[in-house]
């Protein structure tokens, strides 16, 4: 299953729970700001990005139960 989400990670408490989130999770996780994209399980390439603005989540070959569990940190869908 793919998806594409709003998300929101303004705080480094924030990053970090994400980080724990989507550590064990299978799938391909990519964060998305503009044309700059970074993979979103490296905290540094996180901490590269403006995190004062919404990112977008790209999900691709995963669970719809993690897709369930990241909709935490979203804004708003944006595809499913």
């Amino acid at each position: 299953m793919s998806a594409t989400l709003n998300i929101y990670l303004g705080s480094f408490d924030l990053i970090k729970k994400f980080e724990t989130a989507i550590a064990n999770m299978k799938g391909k996780f990519a964060l998305c700001s503009g044309h700059y994209v970074v993979e979103a399980r490296s905290i540094m390439g996180i901490l590269s990005m403006d995190i004062s603005r919404p990112l977008q989540l790209k999900i691709s070959d995963t669970t719809e139960t993690n897709i369930e569990i990241l909709k935490q940190y979203c804004i708003q869908d944006m595809q499913e």
